[in-house]
């Protein structure tokens, strides 16, 4: 989010819309093989349910990270997270739940 932020100080208004852009599609960008930059540095993906990468799937893609656009909503997920511990959920985010995804380990 750093270099966001960079890039919305140097281009103004253009860069914040490159940046939200970026932030609602990363796991869905084809060119970086369905992974955010921070999961492909982390060696994880955000998959379907039933394991199918998001890699040009937009829309699962966008759903599970507008909530990431919406104040305050990360901290309620937050919570939720900790409340559902240990139950068949788990410690998915909304966002996950609603775009029926889940975040997955790669191999190395």
């Amino acid at each position: 989010m750093a270099a966001g932020y960079a890039v919305v100080r140097l281009v103004g208004g253009l860069g914040y819309a490159v940046q939200v852009a970026y932030m609602l599609t990363r796991d869905s960008l084809p060119f970086l093989d369905g992974q955010s930059l921070g999961k492909k540095a982390l060696n994880l993906r955000a998959v379907t349910e039933d394991g199918k990468s998001l890699s040009g799937n937009w829309n699962p893609g966008i759903i599970r990270n507008i909530s990431m656009a919406v104040p305050f909503l990360p901290l309620v997920e937050l919570i939720i997270m900790l409340i559902n511990n240990g139950k068949p959920s788990g410690l998915r985010r909304l966002g996950d739940q609603w775009a029926k995804t889940k975040v997955v380990t790669t191999a190395s």
